[in-house]
């Protein structure tokens, strides 16, 4: 229930900065004044309001919140929750990470979707381009009757450009989504890399590191249609003036998808590598390797 998150419980509850305590008073005041109505929305935690109120995230983390509250109108428990990594600057030039769980909510629990994009790394006025922000997103559905639904998409924050110096790494992506439905079920998850930086100045330099992904769906029916989807794009490596340009990010999925039910099965694997980049004048890039890999075993029920 969305109330239990506007009674705050003290004795587990740790404190790291003034700021933080400033946020989450505020989080929980705003939380405190919803109507029995918007109570019902999400199943929003505690535990995913401290996730959030990070010191340098604090801001999104009220946006957010104010976000779920003013969906009281919406199906209830579903969730459709989006987490941004705080882009890279001046006093940190690395993006932050993102991680979005939806799901399971105490039921009916029909569908919910996740998504998370890891910041973007910073261009500092000198030196190495930050690194791209990880992103991890997770979405879980279960009802014992209707369909279920859960969609997962994970994106990793872009390396940031160096100036007289690397590009940033392209952060990793890791994508999760299972659904467990009574009737037809469906479980979709994605994850991109993301890209290496650009490398440039008086010198020789390298284009940033692509970033990795990995993908894992599973689909549960007692007798409906089920339908699975794992996807993983690599990131392409950074491109570079004079030196070597960063190497796309390889893929590799070995049964990522998994389903159950009397019914139709049908399961879908993609795996994407990652473009190797170019260079002005050096070594240009090479391009990832892809491989997927699916075995299925099927299981007959006595008559």
């Amino acid at each position: 229930m969305l109330a239990a998150a506007a009674g705050p419980d003290r004795e587990h509850t740790i404190m790291k900065s003034d700021i933080e305590r400033r946020c989450y008073g505020g989080a929980m005041k705003m939380l405190g004044h919803a109507s029995d109505e918007r109570k019902r929305v999400s199943g929003f935690s505690l535990i995913a309001a401290r996730q959030f109120l990070a010191p340098r995230q604090c801001l999104a983390a009220l946006a957010l919140i104010s976000s779920l509250v003013a969906l009281g109108s919406a199906t209830a428990y579903a969730e459709d929750l989006t987490v941004i990594g705080v882009d890279g600057g001046p006093a940190n030039p690395n993006g932050g990470d993102a991680i979005a769980n939806a799901g399971p909510g105490p039921g009916p629990d029909p569908t919910n979707t996740a998504n998370a994009f890891g910041g973007i790394g910073g261009s500092p006025s000198f030196g190495r381009g930050g690194n791209g922000g990880s992103a991890t997103s997770t979405a879980t559905t279960s009802t014992t009757s209707g369909a279920a639904s859960a969609n997962s998409s994970a994106s990793g924050g872009n390396g940031g450009s160096g100036n007289n110096g690397n590009g940033g790494s392209g952060g990793n992506a890791t994508s999760t989504a299972t659904a467990t439905g009574g009737n037809p079920a469906t479980a979709s998850a994605g994850a991109t890399g993301g890209n290496g930086g650009f490398g440039s100045g008086l010198g020789v330099f390298n284009g940033g590191f692509a970033g990795f992904a990995t993908a894992t769906a599973s689909g549960t029916s007692g007798s409906g249609t089920v339908n699975v989807t794992a996807s993983a794009q690599g990131g392409s490596g950074g491109s570079v003036g004079v030196g070597f340009a960063g190497d796309g990010a390889s893929v590799s999925l070995n049964n990522a998808v998994s389903g159950s039910t009397t019914g139709s099965l049908n399961l879908y694997q993609n795996a994407y590598a990652g473009n190797g980049n170019s260079v002005a004048s050096g070594i240009p890039g090479k391009g990832g390797s892809a491989r997927s890999a699916l075995s299925v075993f099927e299981a007959w029920l006595p008559l």
